[in-house]
């Protein structure tokens, strides 16, 4: 029995200390004859005016024609439709997007509280996707009206969450 606690203990030591993403896809659906697939968003940074944090995800529409990836930031700071997005990999190049939609959703927290969730989102090509999953992102940028913001990252970690969301994508597609 002893031994059986040990090693229910160092499995569940195991567990706690190693990252776990939790990964997923959060919307599967088909609209006007094209299938969307929303992927988990991580966060990307927090504006400086701000409390809440802006995220960011790897999402996918299209049909036997077209297949469309496009990265999506999402939260509760106000993203208008001219908001750009950089993306600064480790061999210094920049992959610069103007969102080409921006959306205002408004959730209710509870009976009376209403929340307001902005999105915008930003078509990428093959070849964008291409550099963006196999090269280092090492800062973002962010600019929202005349405010740009900005964070660096010591690690790949959003670069790391876009492959994950580009895999679960990809299982997806696979099951059909």
């Amino acid at each position: 029995m002893k031994k059986f606690i040990n090693i229910l203990f160092l499995l569940v030591m195991l567990l706690s200390s190693t990252p776990c993403f939790a990964q997923r896809v959060e919307y599967d659906f088909y609209k006007d004859g094209l299938r969307f697939i929303n992927t988990a968003s991580t966060v990307v940074l927090t504006p400086s005016n701000s409390h809440f944090p802006i995220s960011i995800s790897l999402d996918y529409y299209g049909n036997e024609n077209v297949r469309q990836y496009y990265l999506r930031l999402y939260g509760r700071y106000e993203l208008p439709k001219d908001t750009k997005l950089v993306l600064i990999h480790d061999d210094g190049t920049e992959i610069q997007l103007e969102a080409y939609a921006s959306n205002i959703y408004h959730d209710r927290l509870g009976l009376i509280k209403m929340k307001t969730i902005y999105d915008a989102l930003y078509i990428i090509s093959n070849e964008q996707l291409s550099h963006i999953l196999n090269n280092t992102i090492v800062e973002i940028k962010i600019k929202t009206d005349d405010d740009w913001h900005s964070k660096t990252f010591k690690h790949n970690k959003i670069g790391e969450w876009l492959k994950l969301n580009y895999r679960e994508i990809s299982k997806r597609l696979n099951k059909k």
